[in-house]
């Protein structure tokens, strides 16, 4: 029994009926205090107006700081049945005779209840999709949406499924009763509402492989895996096979030889060979004689990746081709030939051949000690990959800018006044080094020189003109220049 100004209430829930007391009113109740004295109860603020939303828990823990005196309530609630958007907790500092008091505090919230999740998804298999499902399907209503699925059908996934969750988060456990492998479920949740920080689909078990029919293949007796089989099939049906030579039954029987396929064993000359020289690859004993006609694509020679054309045949010892134009340095020979049973041989790693440098001229062979100067190299072996051409004049790189087979332009380092060697390698494993000693000389006086500018300064907005004084520029040629100021032309 409660009283409210003097008016008896019956506070009293009737649990068989989930109703109410005859003379039952609403009522909020802050505090409710029995004893033998009177006392008079202030209500300090009105109660919480939640919007409908309720907790089901309170749970409070406070910890203090000895050091700093300060006080801390952790407090952590519970809603009941999916209820959110709580209003965050304020804080009054009241003295002992419930006046406030100008304490310093602070509220933090560091977690808010998330809305419930809504709307509708998906699954997706093979490509199929499903029609959209609630978020509150249950695990019979997602069963047999999957089970509609082209990749699915007639597997019976209603049977052995669940379900669950909470208002932020929901599962399915689907489990397919035939045998057979499916593909993985994909889930579509563009129209789910709420928060999603995650979704996860997996497999947890692998069906088994299902075949329907069974294919012919796997009636067939094998040979106990000591040999290939040749498999004929003739309007979908697998043949028979019977009356092998090696033993009845064994008719489809097929092995490999080692015998029977040709080996290089190395090729002639034993030293660099130049650009457009015969190369001449010895046919190793241990092998196959080679079978066949190299205008009829049954032979086929490459040299470092590049085609080295096959000029003819000196059976079953050597092969003869025409050495192509590679960079200096070593390379792999590689041979595609043709035998009397059909078989075919590519050759070894370490079967290799070397390309030559040269070097015929330069051009120019003079330059200003601040370098800059473009030099052309004339010769043979250089490389089209510009990072692999090694170029020094006087010890110091010469940056490589363009190179051909025959032909590559570098930049000149600064040098000392007088001659130095120009010297052209190749970083490729084998490569040579060619030196042209004393070849490049660095001048005096021929590098262009700046004496004096008209102006050290100017208007960040106006135009204005700035005249250079200095020698060794190129008259009547202003394109053969370029002036920067700062990073600016």
């Amino acid at each position: 029994v409660l009283l409210v100004d003097g008016v008896r209430w019956f506070a009293e829930w009737a649990a068989d009926s989930g109703s109410h007391g005859s003379d039952v009113a609403t009522a909020w109740l802050d505090e409710f205090v029995v004893g033998n004295k009177a006392r008079t109860v202030v209500q300090t603020s009105p109660p919480a107006d939640l919007g409908g939303a309720l907790f089901s828990d309170v749970a409070v823990v406070r910890e203090e700081d000895t050091t700093s005196g300060l006080r801390s309530w952790f407090i952590t609630v519970e809603p009941f049945e999916c209820s959110h958007g709580f209003p965050p907790f304020t804080l009054t500092p009241l003295l002992a005779n419930g006046t406030a008091t100008a304490a310093a505090y602070e509220v933090e919230r560091v977690h808010e209840a998330p809305p419930p999740l809504g709307g509708s998804f998906r699954l997706r298999m093979a490509g199929e999709t499903t029609a959209a499902l609630p978020i509150e399907s249950s695990g019979v209503q997602v069963a047999r949406a999957v089970d509609m699925l082209p990749a699915v059908r007639f597997r019976n996934t209603a049977d052995g499924n669940s379900y669950g969750g909470s208002c932020s988060e929901r599962w399915w456990y689907l489990s397919f009763a035939r045998g057979g492998d499916v593909p993985a479920l994909e889930l579509d949740t563009a129209n789910v509402t709420g928060i999603i920080s995650s979704t996860t689909s997996r497999v947890d078990v692998e069906g088994g492989l299902w075949l329907d029919p069974l294919p012919e293949a796997l009636l067939r007796a094998g040979n106990g895996g000591a040999h290939t089989s040749v498999s004929v099939w003739v309007n979908g049906v697998l043949a028979r096979c019977d009356g092998g030579e090696v033993a009845p039954g064994d008719g489809c029987r097929f092995d490999y030889d080692a015998a029977a396929t040709p080996v290089v064993g190395g090729v002639m000359p034993d030293e660099a060979v130049a650009a457009g020289a015969e190369l001449t690859l010895l046919i190793g004993e241990a092998g196959a004689p080679i079978f066949g006609d190299h205008e009829d694509g049954m032979l086929a020679v490459t040299v470092g990746g590049v085609p080295c054309d096959v000029t003819g045949i000196d059976m079953p010892e050597r092969v003869f081709c025409t050495m192509p134009e590679l960079p200096t340095g070593e390379h792999e020979v590689r041979v595609r030939a043709g035998n009397r049973a059909g078989g075919y041989s590519v050759s070894s790693e370490g079967v290799l051949v070397t390309a030559p440098l040269s070097v015929t001229g330069a051009d120019p062979l003079s330059g200003g000690v601040n370098g800059g100067v473009l030099v052309t190299i004339s010769g043979a072996g250089f490389d089209s990959d510009l990072a692999r051409n090694v170029v020094t004049i006087g010890g110091a790189p010469c940056e490589v800018v363009a190179a051909s087979y025959a032909e590559l332009s570098c930049t000149s380092p600064p040098g000392a006044i007088g001659n130095a060697d120009l010297v052209v390698s190749n970083s490729r494993a084998g490569a040579q080094t060619v030196t042209l000693s004393d070849a490049f000389v660095y001048l005096d006086g021929v590098a262009p020189e700046v004496n004096m500018l008209s102006a050290s300064a100017a208007s960040a907005v106006a135009s204005s003109e700035l005249v250079i004084t200095g020698t060794g520029f190129s008259a009547g040629h202003p394109e053969h220049h370029t002036v920067l100021i700062g990073d600016y032309v």
